[in-house]
């Protein structure tokens, strides 16, 4: 809130016009966005503070917990491209599978009307 605002709402106050609710609501989404804001500084700045003795245990925590992130990154691409041949293996297996089971099924109706004109 800046200043104008606050004055305006400092004058609606003395005139018994009260909007708690609204400066609770925009006190809550300045918060947030405060939140969010120290997220992003964190994450852009984070690599540089390697010099700071303060915190170098956190950033190597940190560089150690980012280096395990990427290993399983890397576990989950392989993973997904052996779950993807896989899936590949298996749909031209089915496939095989019904052209014989549809040539088995010709046959059988071959035979069945060969025994149909012999009963005949």
């Amino acid at each position: 809130m800046n200043s104008s605002r606050y004055i305006i709402s400092r004058l609606l106050l003395s005139f018994g016009l009260h909007r708690k609710n609204k400066r609770l609501l925009e006190a809550a989404e300045e918060a947030h966005l405060l939140r969010q804001a120290e997220e992003i500084l964190g994450e852009d700045v984070w690599e540089q503070v390697e010099d700071i003795e303060q915190i170098s245990v956190e950033y190597w925590n940190l560089r150690k917990l980012r280096m395990e992130a990427s290993k399983f990154e890397g576990a989950m691409t392989e993973a997904g491209d052996v779950l993807d041949s896989s899936h590949e293996e298996r749909n031209e297996i089915l496939s095989q599978t019904n052209k014989e089971c549809q040539a088995i099924e010709e046959k059988r109706l071959g035979y069945r009307n060969e025994a149909r004109e012999l009963i005949a």
